[in-house]
């Protein structure tokens, strides 16, 4: 089976939509939502500034790990 040019070209167009275009754009994409939660880390902090919570309460609720509590 033996493809026209412009089939060539279609198939071409493809490829570089759907294996380069779009991995492009969701890179592109992740990387604003990490801004975007970088923003609500912040307002979030804000927040619980003007409800009395401390630095170091910010830092306890932010942290990825809970400490364990000693008995």
């Amino acid at each position: 089976m033996e493809l026209s040019p412009l089939a060539w070209f279609a198939l071409l167009l493809f490829v570089l939509i759907f294996n380069i275009g779009i991995p492009i754009y969701v890179v592109l994409r992740l990387s604003s939502l990490d801004r975007n939660l970088e923003k609500v880390a912040l307002l979030l902090t804000v927040l619980a500034n003007k409800q009395g919570a401390t630095q170091q309460d910010i830092e306890n609720a932010l942290s990825p790990r809970r400490k364990l509590s000693q008995n």
